[in-house]
Formats: C-alpha cells, structure tokens, sequence
C-alpha cells in the first residue's frame, strides 16, 4: 500500500524527483477535495459538482482527478453492492485499508442512491475517462463535466 502512495506522488510531482511534505499535504488535500466531488455526485447537486471540478482542475489534470474518483466510485459500488449480505466490518476488511467508519459512513451517503445510478456513473466515468486518453476529443473538461453531470 505504501509503495503504491508512493508511485502516486512521484507522479503527482514529476517530472520532480523528490517528494516533499508540501507536496505530500498538497496530494492528500486533493485526495479529499475529490471525495468530496463524489459526494457531490451521488447527491445530483450539480451546480456544485461543477464549483468543486473547477477548484481541482486549477491544480490538476483531469485525468488525475478520474484516478482518484474512479477509486472512490468503485469503492462506493462495492459497499452498495454488499451492505445488505455483509456487515460494515466485512466489507471493510475487503476494502482494505478503510476502516469500517467510513464505510459507515459511505452506507449513509448511498442511502437514497440506487446501484443503477451508481453504476451509471461509473459508465460515464469510463467512457469519459477512454476518450481523453485515445485523444477521441481534445476538450478533457468538457468530456469529464458532461460524464459528472450526467
């Protein structure tokens, strides 16, 4: 786990090649801002979905945000998947390393959200993800506030 941190630091720091404390504050303050724009997605609210991706984008790349969301969009699918066959501390242990109060914490913000919705999401998120990278469209953020708004 910590080596995997690690590669996403060098990255979020290249063409760096030390990784700082600020850069390590900076990664993880980001890290948050994005969980909070999932939360954002899961609520529909998307006059803020749009005020949260544009503060990411004036420090990171698109793609760089989809890494960070589509880990948390996954993890979201999963606990909404098993909430009702496994117990919070079940699925905690699956998801490693989160601890079971937020996956708490994740069954309370998914309590109105249908898996299909979930799932459609994570479409877009895919779709929108592929065509940035195979160059279908040059505009990065008009492909990814069309995925999150959708």
């Amino acid at each position: 786990l910590i080596d995997s941190e690690l590669e996403k630091l060098a990255v979020a720091v290249f063409p760096d090649k030390t990784i700082t404390s600020d850069a390590v504050k900076q990664y993880c303050k980001s890290t948050e801002d994005v969980f909070a724009l999932a939360d954002l997605i899961i609520k529909g609210d998307k006059n803020e979905i749009l005020k949260q991706y544009n503060l990411l984008t004036e420090k990171h790349h698109p793609l760089e945000i989809f890494a960070v969301l589509q880990g948390s969009m996954q993890k979201l699918l999963f606990v909404k998947n098993y909430e009702k066959r496994m117990t919070s501390r079940d699925i905690a242990a699956k998801l490693r390393p989160v601890p079971e109060f937020i996956i708490e914490k994740m069954k309370k913000s998914l309590n109105k959200t249908s898996i299909e919705r979930l799932i459609q999401i994570r479409k877009n998120l895919i779709n929108a993800e592929y065509k940035i990278k195979t160059g279908t469209s040059a505009d990065a953020d008009t492909i990814m506030e069309t995925a999150l708004l959708n």
